[in-house]
Formats: structure tokens, C-alpha cells, sequence
């Protein structure tokens, strides 16, 4: 055995009795590079959780604000003041559809580009449907509150709901609107139900006669109000029982107005070509929308127009 036998020997033998094992140039440099390719996937899958920034949320929100603010310079203004109040009104009615025209317009993007698939995006948007109407719910909620709490004050202290400074209100017009309601309730479902089994043209119909049946409750509403302004003076500044009125049912006919939109926006998309049996849930949030809608007219009727509450409170 000569010396240039034992020389390697002695190399690995002292590679090894260090714990330090030799690794080829060539796969060290693949292996950084296999890993840098690796990170650079995890970094875009983890962009891929977040859509991308959108500002249509924050011009919703403000547009929406002032709505409020307009129904305060109605109720405490002078005349200058209301007139400006009612053209912030209709300047903020304006403003809210087209931020949220916009924004429905930013998810239909991001559901095609999105990394992931139909079963995961169904459901975020039923997650985030669902935590919407939680949120439509609560602030329907806070007006009847108030004015069940009202109603209660008022019944101790005079003994009487409405207050005497109140018209009556007819049960007519606004029992004809809740059937009108109901039945634009049956005819979205069955639009629904339509396009769910393959059929386009049977879901547009339905969809117009729906719409075509709100735009009939807009109108009966409007009626009303003209019909007890001009006739007995009753306005949102006459009583607390005028304020809860035309706070109330206002506010539910812009949710009206607003699933109007909502079901022209699914009429749109129909037309484009854009659903699918297995794939429209826009058309299925906005159904639900609608029945929300719908199901908030029953307790109006039954609190407002009926004052149900009143029954409960004699006994």
C-alpha cells in the first residue's frame, strides 16, 4: 500500500469522524435554487388570499353616510336647510348605487382570476353574504327597538299610539304592497329555480316580472307618502311617530330600490352569458336579498300599520 493509497483514506476518514459530510457544487446550487422557487410560490399563493385593494367599499360608505346626515337636516333645519337636505339626499341615493354597481363589479373580476376554485369561493361569498344580512338585520333590529321603546313611553304617559297628533294610518295601501311583496317573493324563486334547472329565458321573465312587481310597491309607497303629506301635513318633523314612519319604511324602500338594482345586475349578466345550473350565486344572493326585503315589510305591517304591540300592551 503506497502513500498516495492512504492519503485519500485518511481525507474521508476525517470527513466523516467530524460529522461533516461533502456535498456536490452542482446539487447545493440546485437545491438554493429549488427553494427560492419554492418561496416564490408560497409569496404568491399567499397574495392570492387577498383580492386586490379596491375603494369602492369606503366610497359605499361615505355615500351611504349621507343619508343620514340629509334626514338630520330634514328633521331639525329650517326651510333653507331642508331643501339642502333633501338634495343631499338625493345626491347621496345617487352616489351609493354607483360605488356599489362597482364594487359588485369588482367580485365578478376576482372570481375569474382568483387562484382558487368554485367550492372555496362559494364559500367566502356565502360566509360574506351571510355576515351581511347579520349587519342589515341589526340595523332594521335598532329602528323597531326604538320604536318599541317609544310606543311603550307614549302608552304610559297618554295612553295612546299613535299619538293624537298622528293621522290614522289605512291598512289598504300598505296591505296591498305586503301581497305585491309576497308575490315578487314567489316569482324570484321561481326565476331561481329556473335558471338553476338550465332555463335562461324562463329566468329573465321571471326576473322582470319581479322587478316589474317592486317597481308596483315603490309606487304604492310613494302614494302614501304623497297622499298623507298633502292631505293631513304629516311629516317627518310632525311627531315621533312621524319620524319613526318615514325612518322606517324610507329606509326599507331604498333596501327595495336596492334589490331592484341587484336583480337588473343578474338580468345583465344573464344576458352575457355569465351563469351557469351549477354556477350563479349572485342570482341566489340576490333571491335572498329580495326575501329579506320581503320578510321586513311583514313586520312593519304588523308593528307599524297594525300596531301589534298595542294589543299586547292592554293586556
Amino acid at each position: 500500500m503506497t502513500a498516495t493509497d492512504i492519503a485519500p483514506r485518511a481525507a474521508s476518514h476525517d470527513s466523516h469522524s467530524s460529522g461533516m459530510h461533502t456535498v456536490p457544487a452542482a446539487y447545493g446550487h440546485g437545491h438554493d435554487a429549488g427553494h427560492d422557487a419554492g418561496h416564490e410560490e408560497h409569496v404568491e399563493f399567499l397574495e392570492a388570499l387577498n383580492p386586490p385593494p379596491s375603494y369602492w367599499p369606503a366610497l359605499l360608505a361615505v355615500s351611504v353616510g349621507l343619508l343620514p346626515a340629509s334626514a338630520l337636516l330634514q328633521i331639525w333645519g329650517d326651510e333653507t336647510v331642508v331643501f339642502y337636505g333633501r338634495v343631499l339626499m338625493v345626491l347621496g341615493l345617487i352616489a351609493s348605487i354607483i360605488p356599489l354597481m362597482g364594487w359588485c363589479h369588482s367580485v365578478i373580476v376576482d372570481k375569474w382570476v382568483s387562484h382558487f376554485g368554485p367550492v372555496a369561493q362559494g364559500r367566502d361569498l356565502v360566509l360574506g353574504t351571510k355576515l351581511f344580512f347579520l349587519s342589515e338585520i341589526a340595523i332594521f333590529g335598532s329602528i323597531f327597538a326604538y320604536m318599541f321603546g317609544s310606543q311603550l313611553q307614549t302608552l304610559s304617559a297618554h295612553g295612546v299610539w299613535p299619538p293624537e297628533t298622528s293621522p290614522h294610518l289605512g291598512l289598504a295601501v300598505p296591505a296591498l304592497g305586503l301581497f305585491v311583496l309576497l308575490t315578487s317573493s314567489v316569482t324570484c324563486e321561481v326565476a331561481h329555480k329556473m335558471l338553476a334547472g338550465g332555463s335562461r329565458g324562463g329566468c329573465k321573465t321571471w326576473l322582470l316580472i319581479t322587478v316589474l312587481l317592486g317597481l308596483g310597491f315603490l309606487f304604492m309607497q310613494g302614494w302614501e307618502w304623497g297622499w298623507l303629506i298633502y292631505h293631513y301635513g304629516f311629516t317627518v318633523t310632525t311627531d315621533i311617530y312621524g319620524t319613526i314612519f318615514y325612518v322606517l319604511t324610507g329606509f326599507h324602500g331604498f333596501h327595495v330600490i336596492t334589490g331592484l338594482i341587484m336583480l337588473l345586475l343578474v338580468y345583465g349578466r344573464l344576458e352575457m352569458g355569465h351563469y351557469s345550473p351549477s354556477r350563479h350565486f349572485s342570482m341566489l344572493a340576490a333571491s335572498w336579498y329580495w326575501h329579506l326585503v320581503d320578510v321586513v315589510w311583514i313586520f312593519v305591517f304588523v308593528f307599524m300599520y297594525c300596531n301589534a304591540l298595542n294589543m299586547f300592551f292592554e293586556h
